[in-house]
């Protein structure tokens, strides 16, 4: 029979706070009508912190699938290495 015996845990580089987040959605998605709603999403979420793999301003500019998808895979496979690694 297969156990889990350990855990290990990796975080993406980037943290940023969770009104550091709102403020570029609110930015990225301006004048999407239901905006005020998806808004009120993260207050009521109570995350106080969101990690990502690049810094928020790499979000503010077009990126297409080929791009999104290979730093996607490459980030995985690292922050899945590194967590076997912290086991």
């Amino acid at each position: 029979m297969a156990m889990i015996v350990s855990a290990g845990h990796a975080n993406p580089d980037y943290r940023d706070s969770q009104e550091e987040v709102q403020a570029l959605v609110k930015q990225i998605f301006s004048g999407y009508p239901p905006m005020d709603r998806m808004l009120k999403e993260f207050q009521n979420a109570e995350i106080e912190t969101r990690y990502f793999v690049k810094p928020l301003e790499w979000y503010q500019t077009f990126h297409d699938f080929e791009e999104r998808n290979r730093l996607f895979v490459d980030e995985a496979v690292r922050l899945g290495i590194e967590a076997i690694q912290n086991c």
